[in-house]
């Protein structure tokens, strides 16, 4: 939910670059809070990158809306946070007390979420999905094809023959 959300906002390049710098941010928290694992590197992983998308997720859905999990049940970022927080923290971590919270795992958690924000937040107030979303909807009228548009009306009537007869004329044409 997260992901086709964003990605479909924001393009193939923005989150790919954002999922990657998380991650690093995520490990560099980490590290500036002490934990190591027994070979002294920084963890980086999954969880980090889950805190980074939620982070721009939950401003992503506070500006544009909620966008739709099976197109059926909207999705808020409210909503996605706290269950995400009590899977985290509570079913895999244990963790059952506050004390057991404050952790470079939780800084390192803050750090992904504060940056997801962050960005999520710039790339509203600079219009970027909305400028892209638009190019993306002038491409598809230029390329917008009107023998095509009569196939897919016809095949939507329940008429294939006519709709196949369309396209193979339309491929012979090309």
């Amino acid at each position: 939910i997260l992901g086709i959300a964003l990605e479909d906002g924001w393009g193939h390049l923005l989150f790919g670059g954002v999922s990657i710098v998380g991650i690093g941010v995520t490990g560099i928290a980490s590290t500036s809070a002490n934990y190591f694992d027994a070979t002294g590197y920084p963890w980086f992983g999954a969880s980090g990158l889950l805190a980074t998308l939620l982070g721009a997720y939950l401003i992503r859905s506070l500006v544009k809306g909620a966008p739709r999990a099976f197109g059926i049940i909207p999705m808020p970022g409210m909503l996605l946070l706290p269950v995400w927080f009590v899977v985290e923290y509570v079913a895999v971590r244990g963790i059952d007390s506050p004390s057991e919270f404050i952790s470079a795992t939780a800084i390192a958690h803050g750090a992904g979420f504060a940056f997801g924000a962050v960005v999520s937040s710039v790339v509203h107030f600079l219009g970027f999905e909305d400028k892209r979303l638009d190019r993306a909807k002038e491409e598809t009228e230029v390329l917008s094809n009107p023998t095509l548009e009569r196939a897919m009306i016809a095949k939507e009537q329940g008429r294939s023959e006519q709709a196949y007869d369309l396209l193979r004329s339309e491929f012979r044409r090309t």
